[in-house]
C-alpha cells in the first residue's frame, strides 16, 4: 500500500504543479486519475487540480470516504517524508511541518499508510525536540 500510495503522491504532485499550464481537457483526465487511486477526497481532489467544485462533481462521483485536512502544497514535503521512509529513516520535524501547514495528522497517516499513532508519536517528539528535552 506504501508503494501505492507514494506513486499516487508523486502523480498527485505533479498535477499540482503542472495543472495551471493545461487546458480543460487535460485537467478532467487529472481529475479522474486522482479519483481513481481512491486516495483523495473530492476537496483533496479541488485543491490539487485546481478544478473548481462543481466541476469535479460532474466529471466523478465519490462515495467513498477518503477526506481529512490537506494543504496540497504539502505534496512535495509528503514526497520527501516517503522517501526517507524508504531507507527506514524518520524526520520528526519534517513530519511536524507538514502537519503545521495544514495537513492533518489523520490524513498524513492514510496517505503514508501507517497508524496514526505513528504520526502522533513523531509530533511529540519534534515538539521536545524544540523545546530541548530529550
Amino acid at each position: 500500500m506504501q508503494r501505492k500510495n507514494w506513486e499516487a503522491t508523486k502523480r498527485a504532485a505533479a498535477i499540482y504543479h503542472y495543472a495551471g499550464r493545461h487546458d480543460l481537457a487535460w485537467r478532467e483526465r487529472a481529475v479522474r486519475e486522482l479519483a481513481a487511486q481512491n486516495l483523495w477526497s473530492l476537496t483533496n481532489i479541488v485543491a490539487i487540480s485546481g478544478v473548481k467544485m462543481h466541476e469535479v462533481r460532474q466529471i466523478v462521483t465519490k462515495t467513498d470516504r477518503t477526506g481529512g485536512r490537506f494543504n496540497a502544497a504539502t505534496l512535495d514535503l509528503i514526497l520527501e517524508e516517503f522517501e526517507l521512509r524508504a531507507v527506514g529513516k524518520l524526520n520528526d520535524v519534517l513530519t511536524a511541518r507538514i502537519v503545521e501547514l495544514g495537513t492533518s495528522a489523520g490524513t498524513l497517516a492514510k496517505i503514508l499508510g501507517v497508524t496514526v499513532a505513528t504520526v502522533k508519536t513523531q509530533l511529540r517528539r519534534a515538539t521536545l525536540a524544540r523545546e530541548g528535552v530529550e
